[in-house]
């Protein structure tokens, strides 16, 4: 497949960080918690690898930008996007390990769009600038499918973690920070230049004809 928009997560900060990865699990209070507390490891000032699920991708981003890191990889592990049995796409719906989630990553809670927050962001209503705006995030963040996670975490040094950090990719999700000793010198960096508009949409309206029957239809927008 060549004909679709590259992964990236919107409202994503511009950037190009680089630093020591450290693997986070799903980037929750929790494991912030323990990755500090019980591994006795910071992440200040480094990148973070998270896997999706449990919470909303924009609250993972707001615990890492707490934690202090400067960027933040996110990518779908099979233990969490696999259903047993089931091929991956195209041979059968399970997420193929080129598939990476798109998707805003604001914290909002609740609060609308990010330049009119609690409000209709309509033509007369008054905005925020970009810099002032609710709920964005102040560090990059892109998505990766589990094809390319893999070749990050099989070189991850560090501590092993407990049983429940692990997904299902064939790697020892080691915690970092870094990389095994025969790599131990490299980092990692990637780049993010997400451009800003506003674009005021028209309402569209579709009208899909179906016949009454005992078929099952299912209508959505998908890619890979």
């Amino acid at each position: 497949v060549t004909d679709i928009v590259p992964p990236y997560s919107a409202f994503s900060a511009k950037g190009q960080p680089e630093g020591d990865l450290v693997y986070v699990n799903y980037g929750r209070t929790e494991d912030f918690l323990q990755l500090q507390r019980e591994m006795g490891i910071n992440v200040t000032g480094k990148i973070v690898i998270v896997r999706y699920g449990k919470i909303f991708r924009g609250n993972k981003v707001k615990n890492a930008m707490l934690a202090g890191a400067k960027g933040v990889i996110m990518f779908s592990d099979p233990a969490d996007y696999w259903a047993t049995g089931v091929q991956p796409y195209p041979d059968g719906w399970n997420l193929p390990g080129g598939g990476a989630q798109r998707g805003n990553v604001l914290n909002l809670n609740g609060a609308g769009d990010p330049l009119t927050p609690g409000y209709p962001a309509k033509e007369y209503t008054y905005r925020f600038s970009m810099e002032d705006g609710v709920g964005l995030p102040d560090i990059p963040i892109h998505p990766i499918g589990f094809n390319d996670a893999i070749h990050l975490l099989k070189n991850m040094g560090g501590q092993i973690p407990p049983n429940n950090w692990k997904g299902a990719l064939n790697v020892s999700y080691r915690i970092g920070p870094g990389f095994t000793d025969d790599i131990k010198n490299r980092s990692v960096v990637f780049s993010t230049s997400l451009p800003f508009f506003f674009l005021f949409a028209k309402k569209l309206r579709a009208i899909l004809q179906l016949s009454l029957s005992r078929k099952q239809f299912l209508l959505g927008c998908f890619c890979f």
